[in-house]
């Protein structure tokens, strides 16, 4: 499956349960995978049949404006944002946050989330409805 990779783009959002982290903003790291489809796009050279870089990073800071508690929130919140913007098959969503603890370079939540009305979903649940049908036969 092709995948859009964003490698640790930096911003500062306000997230925390602390004061002093609900008072200044919080350094903050996205990693994404973004599965789908790019052939269309390879063969046709035109952003507009592709997902365009500055509208994920829009996208992303739309998100972050808003003050968070937990680092899963913001998984969340950017796993189904993106889904239902774009027509992608998965997403991996890794957010971390630099931390203040002297022995721990960071925190980090990783997700996966799956779109359900994605094609290549269907067929993979076809599929292991075969399966399950081709077992129960044996008994």
């Amino acid at each position: 499956m092709d995948k859009l990779i964003i490698n640790e783009a930096k911003y500062q959002c306000f997230a925390g349960t602390q004061p002093e982290e609900i008072i200044s903003k919080q350094e903050i790291l996205i990693y994404l995978e973004i599965f789908f489809d790019i052939q269309k796009s390879a063969e046709t050279d035109d952003i507009s049949d592709t997902i365009d870089y500055r509208d994920i990073n829009k996208r992303l800071k739309s998100i972050l404006q808003k003050q968070h508690n937990l680092i899963e929130t913001i998984s969340e919140k950017i796993a189904k944002d993106f889904i239902k913007k774009y027509e992608i098959q998965e997403i991996l969503v890794r957010v971390s946050k630099p931390s203040s603890l002297k022995n721990v370079k960071n925190f980090s939540v990783e997700i996966r989330r799956f779109n359900s009305n994605s094609n290549n979903q269907k067929l993979k649940g076809e599929i292991s409805n075969v399966k399950i049908h081709e077992l129960q036969s044996l008994f």
